[in-house]
Order: C-alpha cells, then structure tokens, then sequence
C-alpha cells in the first residue's frame, strides 16, 4: 500500500497477516505505486524476471520553471522512461495541486485522494 515513505509496513498489517497462512510475494525491496507494481507484475505473469525489467528509483516531475515535484517511490521503465500514470502527471502540472497543498495547510493534514 503505497502512501508513507519510507513504508511502513501496512500491506503485512493489514491484508497478509489476516490470512491463514498466505504466500506472500513482492516485487523487491523498493515501494512502488499501485500502478507500477500491477505493470510489474503483468509483465511478470507474462514471462519477463524480475532482474530484465529496469527500474528508476526517485523520479522528478517538472511542474513549471524550477519547480519540480520529487517522487521517491520505484518505477519500472518503458523505452527508457519511468511508468507513471497520465492523470498524475496532469495533476501534479495542474492547479488542483495547488488548491490540495493550501487545504493541507489550512487543515493539518491532505485530503484523500477519494474524496
């Protein structure tokens, strides 16, 4: 489950240790978003190992002119660029973000991202 980082853990906490004894699987030390981590793992169900698909570690998104937002988090890579997801580039270029960061200011704390 991504969202802290570094992880805290929550996957094992909350879905794997709830199951008699469930075989439990990653996809290697690094946290990866939701999206990569399903990309990674159908190009695995696919035939690929894990050591052939390159991954990028830290990625920066440049949202205007020296303004750039840092992701820690794990990507695989498709010709050489990290997987990420369209509408996440668009919201971190967008106004939303914005509107986001001064709520969380305003309030303590991000709102989800299912609200």
């Amino acid at each position: 489950i991504l969202g802290d980082h570094p992880s805290r853990g929550r996957t094992r906490d909350l879905l794997t240790s709830k199951f008699p004894e469930p075989i439990a699987r990653n996809i290697g030390e690094e946290q990866f978003p939701v999206d990569a981590a399903v990309f990674v793992a159908h190009l695995v169900s696919r035939g690929k190992e894990l050591h052939e698909i390159p991954v990028r570690v830290g990625v920066e998104v440049e949202v205007e002119r020296n303004h750039v937002v840092e992701l820690p988090y794990a990507y695989p890579l498709v010709d050489g660029k990290p997987f990420i997801s369209e509408r996440l580039l668009r919201y971190l270029t967008s106004d939303e973000i914005v509107r986001d960061e001064e709520r969380a200011l305003r309030t303590g704390h991000m709102p989800s991202v299912v609200e």
